[in-house]
Parts: structure tokens; sequence; C-alpha cells
């Protein structure tokens, strides 16, 4: 993936033959493709390339804000992300998340964290398996239905699943 740094630089090198900086329409366009690669990008990534923009571009012409909206809108969590966040809100670290341990202390953050990934990464099954430890797809699919239970029921798991949701950029809508 290209990173505003080096965009930055293919752009300027583009223009130093006319000895002038990229226009904010150049730019605009740039940021719009570069946007495309953003699935591997976390929402703290994207507020500070936004901001590296803001600081270090002309952003004449650019409305930032309306960009940083549906960039921010647009991006979708990585499983390691997930994983991160998941670390962050419970305590846990990142490799008892994904490590063996069957104790509930670990394994109902870790179902919480499969869940989440499975509703905001678009990862297959088998992939979130992997990213979690190399669990099969069963695992994670037991995760999944455990968990929809869970939140029904248990309040902590449900605090839970919203905190990690929000920590990875998004809000869930839950069913009362």
């Amino acid at each position: 993936m290209i990173d505003l740094d080096h965009l930055d630089g293919l752009l300027r090198d583009v223009y130093a033959g006319e000895m002038r900086e990229p226009p904010a329409a150049v730019w605009d366009r740039a940021l719009v493709l570069w946007q495309r690669g953003l699935r591997d990008i976390s929402p703290d990534a994207i507020e500070r390339a936004l901001s590296w923009v803001a600081l270090n571009v002309g952003v004449e012409g650019l409305e930032l804000s309306k960009v940083r909206a549906v960039v921010l809108a647009d991006a979708q969590p990585t499983c390691k992300a997930v994983i991160e966040a998941t670390a962050r809100c419970t305590g846990i670290t990142e490799t008892m998340l994904v490590g063996a341990q069957l104790r509930r202390s670990y394994a109902r953050p870790r179902q919480v964290a499969i869940t989440v990934a499975s509703e905001w990464t678009g990862d297959s099954l088998p992939r979130i398996g992997r990213a979690f430890g190399g669990r099969d797809h069963s695992t994670v699919l037991h995760a999944l239905r455990r968990v929809e239970e869970l939140r029904e029921t248990d309040g902590e798991i449900r605090d839970m699943y919203v905190n990690i949701s929000a920590a990875v950029g998004h809000t869930p809508q839950l069913a009362h």
C-alpha cells in the first residue's frame, strides 16, 4: 500500500518539471485513488494522514471535512486492528487473545473480538480463524453464535462488544 509520504513524493516529482506545487484538484483525485487502499489502515491512522494532508499540502478547493467523513465511513478495520482494540479494551494481551488458552476469561473476549471482526472487516470465516491463532472456521462460527446469544442476556458481553466495535471506528446497532 502507498502511504501519503510516498504519494506526496510522486506528485511532487510529476510537478517538479513545471516548478510548482501539485494543484488541489490533483491532490483531490490522488486522495480518492489512495482511499481505495484504506482497508488495512485504522481510523486513527486515517485521521493522522488527513491531518498531514491539511498541514503539508495546499488544500484550497479540497473540502477536507467531507473527505474525512467519507474516508472514515468507508474504512474497514483489519483483524489485527480488532485484536489490538480488544487488548486495549479488556486488558488481555494480544498473545493471549490469539493463543490456545481456553479459560473463559480469555475465551469470551476472543469470541467477542471474532464477532466484531466478522461484522466489520468483511473477511471470510477461515481468514478470521487464521488471524485468531489459526482457528478453524467452525470455531469462528461457534463464537459468532455464542456471542449473539450472550449479547441478549449478558450486559458485560454486550458492553464489551460495543466498546470493541467503537474502538475500531464503528457503532453497532443493537436490538433490545
